[in-house]
C-alpha cells in the first residue's frame, strides 16, 4: 500500500485549486470538446492543435484558439472566426463537463474539511471564468470557495489579485495543480505545490527544475489531512 502524504491544514492560510484534472476529471473531455468544436477543419491540423493543447495544459482557450488560427491555419484576419469558435467551444465543453465529468477521488472530502476550518480556498483555472463559475455551481461545490477565477486572467494574475486582498505581505499558500502553468504560478508567489497526477496531460513534467523533489499525489485519497 502506498504511504499517504501528510497535509497539515495549519501550515497554510490559502488553498489554491486548478479545476480540470484537479477538481474534476475533465482533461480528456476538454480535448474532446476541442475536437468537436473544430470538426469542420482538416483532421491532421486538428491533431496538431490537440497536441499543442495537451502540452500546454491550464492555458486559456483564448490563447489556444488564437494559436490554432494564426499558427496552424496561418490566418491573419481571424477575429470573426475566433469569436465563433469561442462561442461554440463554450457550449460544447459546458455540456460535456456538466453531464460527464466526475470528481477527482477525495476532493469533496478535502474541501469540506478546509471549509469547516474556515480556511481560504480559491479556484485558479484556465477555464473561462463565467463557464467555470456555472460548472462548479451545477456540480454543487462552488460554496467551498472564497473566489472562483478563470480566463482570460492568467493564473499568475489571479494569484496576484488574490494576495492583494490580504492584509499581510506574506501569505503561506499551497497550490494543487496538474499543469506547468499551475507549477509556475505557485513558484512565482512562493507557494508549495502538489502535482495531482490522476489524469494529467503534463507529459514532460520531468523537465522542470527540482523534479525529484516535487510533491505529488495521484488523487486526494492519497492525502492524510491533519486538522489540529
Amino acid at each position: 500500500m502506498k504511504a499517504k502524504k501528510y497535509l497539515n491544514l495549519n501550515d497554510y492560510e490559502l488553498f489554491v485549486f486548478d479545476c480540470d484534472g484537479v477538481l474534476l476529471d475533465s482533461n480528456s473531455l476538454k480535448s474532446q470538446a476541442f475536437r468537436l468544436t473544430l470538426d469542420k477543419y482538416p483532421k491532421e491540423l486538428v491533431d496538431d492543435f490537440i497536441s499543442y493543447h495537451e502540452i500546454n495544459g491550464g492555458i486559456s482557450r483564448h490563447v489556444k484558439f488564437e494559436y490554432f488560427l494564426s499558427n496552424i491555419l496561418k490566418i491573419t484576419n481571424y477575429q470573426k472566426e475566433y469569436k465563433s469558435l469561442l462561442k461554440k467551444f463554450s457550449k460544447v465543453s459546458m455540456n460535456l463537463i456538466i453531464s460527464e465529468a466526475k470528481f477527482i477521488p477525495g476532493i469533496k472530502d478535502l474541501l469540506k474539511i478546509i471549509h469547516k476550518k474556515n480556511k481560504h480556498a480559491i479556484v485558479c483555472s484556465g477555464t473561462d471564468e463565467i463557464d467555470l463559475q456555472n460548472i462548479l455551481a451545477l456540480k454543487e461545490i462552488d460554496h467551498y470557495f472564497s473566489y472562483i477565477y478563470g480566463s482570460p486572467k492568467t493564473k499568475k494574475d489571479i494569484l496576484f489579485k488574490t494576495l492583494s486582498t490580504f492584509q499581510s505581505n506574506s501569505i503561506k499558500g499551497i497550490f494543487f495543480g496538474d499543469a506547468l502553468s499551475d507549477y509556475e504560478a505557485a513558484i512565482k508567489f512562493g507557494f508549495d505545490f502538489i502535482f495531482v497526477s490522476y489524469n494529467s496531460d503534463w507529459s514532460n513534467i520531468s523537465q522542470i527544475p527540482n523534479y525529484k523533489n516535487l510533491s505529488f499525489v495521484r488523487s486526494f485519497e492519497d492525502l492524510q489531512v491533519i486538522e489540529s
